[in-house]
């Protein structure tokens, strides 16, 4: 089967969540025997063309614009539909699927895709098909999930200068185009069909827990290298944002601390200019000197730095649609204080793999959190059990496997 994958971005230019798993899935589908050529975008012009990643063939396309007008170009952006259209012609694939293509390779891809290739699939990570941003959460006094609501007047009034009123319109008619949307989590799936996104269909994105697999003399000297030895470890592997749950992240720091004086925050990344905001605050509360950064770490030093840890962290305060930093945590056998807005509640069963809390609610997480750290037989636990469950529902084998299904239904009905 000929393929080919559609991505904004992708690595090694790229390592966020969509990048990864347009990676994850066109890696697979090749070593599955598929012939497969991904195509994405570099805001590079002398990187344009064509080129590899590892045993796959990348195209890249150069695209770079101002992004006020985003609401504009991310339907229709000319440039881009004319070298995506000679792709399509020369390698004329039989399924095309797209994944993040809201910013450079735009909605109207999929009519090209519809044109020049027998099936259609996109999957959708985010809720950027009715939306500009992320899908704001609460939890009720009932404990429910109550999502923002979104109309055009209030968008207009957020957005301003950015909100297009023809954007989710036409967004609309160029989904039409598509043979199958995925959404990757059930909390996703009923944003977007509350949202007048559908029909869509789940489908979990799986990980390769054979690439988890890590060596302990390693482990030993990444806590060397970051200087963990004796300390108590929480992770966090997200953006650094208030969206993502940094900022909370600072005050369960703060309030974990006074009850386990040796714990710290490793926070994946470099220190600079993105981390600014997490060290004002923890300078605010005197724990700057309790947080250790990473530095930049390769996707191969990544696996360690999840294995010196004993908790990891994913308190986003949005509709975060399915984290992969929780099929990462479950492959690396850790525990999980895990927010209860978006999918991570999909991977993470409160109780058996981790803890399921409101973020707004420091004290729970600081009571799951050290429960975790004083209980030590209980985390083993709940890492064994996560490892479990990533090996039984989010393997990658199975998420390819079904995804080529989805692929031949639609090819045989055509």
């Amino acid at each position: 089967m000929k393929i080919v994958i559609l991505s904004d971005d992708f690595p090694p230019k790229s390592f966020g969540g969509a990048g990864i798993i347009a990676y994850n899935l066109a890696k697979k589908l090749l070593e599955k025997g598929n012939e497969v050529l991904v195509v994405t975008i570099t805001d590079e012009s002398h990187e344009s063309g064509l080129s590899s990643f590892g045993a796959l063939g990348v195209y890249k396309i150069y695209s770079k614009y101002d992004m006020r007008w985003r609401a504009y170009k991310s339907l229709y952006n000319k440039g881009v539909l004319v070298e995506v259209e000679k792709i399509l012609k020369e390698f004329s694939p039989d399924v095309v699927h797209a994944h993040n293509i809201h910013t450079h390779l735009s909605y109207a891809v999929l009519k090209l895709a519809k044109e020049f290739s027998k099936a259609v699939f996109l999957t959708m990570h985010d809720v950027m098909s009715f939306h500009y941003g992320k899908l704001g959460a609460i939890v009720d006094d009932k404990g429910g999930v109550v999502l923002e609501k979104v109309t055009p007047f209030k968008q207009l009034v957020q957005y301003r200068f950015f909100y297009n009123p023809f954007r989710n319109i036409l967004i609309k008619h160029y989904l039409k185009y598509t043979d199958k949307i995925f959404a990757v989590s059930d909390a996703l799936k009923t944003a977007l069909e509350s949202n007048g996104v559908k029909p869509i269909e789940t489908l979990h994105n799986g990980i390769d827990i054979s690439e988890w697999q890590v060596d302990g003399e390693k482990i030993e000297q990444t806590k060397d290298k970051l200087q963990l030895n004796g300390k108590k470890v929480l992770f966090f592997g997200g953006r650094l944002s208030s969206a993502k749950g940094s900022m909370t992240t600072v005050e369960v720091l703060k309030k974990v601390s006074d009850n386990v004086q040796n714990t710290v925050l490793l926070v994946a990344g470099e220190q600079g200019k993105s981390s600014e905001e997490i060290l004002h605050k923890a300078k605010e509360m005197g724990v700057e000197d309790r947080i250790v950064f990473t530095g930049w770490v390769s996707r191969e030093e990544m696996k360690y730095v999840y294995r010196v840890s004993d908790v990891v962290l994913v308190l986003s305060r949005y509709l975060d649609p399915f984290p992969t930093v929780n099929l990462e945590a479950m492959a690396s056998k850790k525990p999980i204080v895990g927010a209860v807005f978006g999918g991570t509640k999909e991977a993470v069963i409160d109780g058996l793999n981790g803890y399921i809390v409101d973020p707004s609610n420091v004290e729970v997480v600081v009571e799951r959190v050290v429960d975790l750290i004083n209980n030590t037989e209980k985390a083993l636990q709940f890492g064994t059990s996560g490892y479990t469950r990533v090996v039984t529902e989010f393997n990658s084998d199975d998420w390819v496997n079904k995804t080529l299904l989805c692929y031949a239904g639609i090819l045989k009905n055509k």
